[in-house]
């Protein structure tokens, strides 16, 4: 147990509430599981997290992290020379 982790499942809480629970009315029991359930889904696999670099909770579990971090360096500097070249040429 670390102290830290009972602030995490609450902001982890805050969260569903906020993007699920609150936005959507179930039907019934199953209903309400299934969604958050998706939603869940959605959370871990899909959905950008600030505090890991703008990645999924998936990507990092996984030790993709130094990978996709890499590949953004990669596209930054790509998009950054294009950028150049491109005003390098035009004529004015």
């Amino acid at each position: 147990f670390h102290p830290q982790s009972n602030g995490k499942v609450e902001r982890f809480h805050k969260t569903l509430k906020a993007e699920e629970v609150r936005r959507d009315a179930y039907q019934d029991y199953s209903d309400a599981k299934r969604k958050m359930s998706d939603w869940i889904n959605y959370y871990n696999s899909e959905r950008l997290h600030s505090a890991i670099g703008f990645l999924t909770p998936d990507e990092v579990f996984a030790g993709k992290m130094e990978e996709r971090l890499a590949e953004r360096r990669t596209k930054l500097y790509n998009a950054t020379r294009e950028r150049e070249d491109y005003w390098a040429n035009q004529q004015i």
